[in-house]
């Protein structure tokens, strides 16, 4: 597994509502079938209706993810990037800026336009974006030289080789594209001046067999069916290299970290998540300070639920604060009803009220 390119699946608002699987797709990473996914955040002003959804989804499972917004060449280009950081945070290691036209009968943004839209973005996140684009938009819109700043993801859809030239039809899947171009660039970038800058290939928009995420069938009333197919990806690098580059940067949800430190049994490891003045409530009583806070997990380690083994349940994430539900079991008994609420500060906890029972 280690001496392959990284797979990835680009998923966006036409999952709809209950339409992806990430349990599936949590799956098939932990078994090496691909390993990351990239959602759609927005088209100009418009957010996905879903994309929180399909974050949470991916942050319960713990599943590798980026982002990726499309600026409409018609509104402020400023202010669409100054939205695309409201939506996601500051704290993301990846940010993918959509280069194309976003309509039929539209156009991609000029390079003025461009540059308006990424000098705002960069000055906000402090770190260069991903461009997601092809070779002609780029050279058409008079940014191939500045592209050399960025890293690219590139769309280039071949033929399959096996097929060809008696059959013209695109690659569907991982197996069959590797077999033919494992750690080529796109040829549309060779002899451009960008092949060091392309870290992504989008070889297909129609992803097919065991590399499904989606249900059929949704809970979204306007749109019953979903999909069965998704974009897929490839790293021009090997995957331990791309992996890092990518995704070892994207701060671990604070829910996760919470579990992983009950799990450690150490109150400093939990303490060590609050603010100072953080407050704690429980059902009895209210106490503040780290010094109380930890001196409450020590007791809830040694008397409550002692060699406690701790597993997340249900999670939600509206800004900044979680909601979340958890299960354990201990040499004292069970918990069963674990309902927690964190208010956060500066990407620590501020304000945590939790109930359970211990059976």
């Amino acid at each position: 597994m280690t001496d392959r390119q990284a797979l990835g699946i680009d998923i966006n608002q036409y999952a709809r509502a209950g339409g992806t699987n990430f349990g599936l797709a949590r799956d098939h990473i932990q078994a090496g079938v691909y390993d990351f996914v990239i959602i759609k955040i927005g088209l100009g002003f418009n957010k996905v209706d879903i994309f929180d959804e399909q974050v949470n989804g991916c942050i319960q499972h713990d599943i590798p993810y980026s982002t990726y917004h499309f600026p409409d060449p018609e509104l402020n280009m400023k202010t669409q990037a100054r939205k695309y950081v409201d939506w996601v945070g500051t704290k993301q290691q990846a940010y993918i800026v959509d280069v194309e036209k976003p309509r039929q009968n539209s156009r991609p943004p000029n390079r003025g336009e461009l540059r308006s839209y990424l000098d705002e973005l960069e000055g906000l996140i402090d770190v260069k974006p991903i461009l997601y684009s092809s070779i002609a938009i780029l050279s058409s819109i008079g940014f191939k030289n500045d592209a050399k700043e960025y890293k690219l993801w590139i769309a280039h859809y071949l033929y399959m080789k096996s097929l060809w030239p008696l059959q013209k039809k695109l690659y569907s899947k991982f197996d069959d594209f590797v077999k033919d171009h494992a750690g080529e660039i796109p040829p549309a970038a060779r002899g451009s001046g960008l092949e060091n800058n392309v870290i992504l290939w989008q070889f297909t928009d129609r992803g097919d067999g065991r590399f499904y995420i989606y249900n059929r069938h949704t809970n979204d009333s306007r749109y019953p069916d979903g999909m069965t197919n998704a974009d897929l990806n490839i790293s021009i690098h090997k995957r331990d290299d791309f992996m890092p580059m990518m995704f070892n940067g994207v701060p671990v949800d604070i829910t996760t970290q919470y579990l992983k430190a009950l799990n450690s049994h150490d109150p400093n490891q939990v303490a060590a998540l609050y603010t100072d003045q953080a407050v704690h409530v429980n059902a009895n009583r209210s106490i503040a300070g780290k010094d109380q806070i930890k001196a409450w997990y020590q007791t809830f380690f040694d008397q409550l639920l002692p060699n406690g083994t701790f597993t997340r349940t249900g999670f939600t994430a509206p800004g900044n604060s979680r909601t979340f539900s958890w299960r354990a079991r201990s040499d004292a008994g069970e918990v069963l009803d674990g309902n927690d609420t964190f208010g956060l500060m500066n990407d620590k906890i501020a304000y945590h009220f939790t109930h359970f029972n211990v059976t």
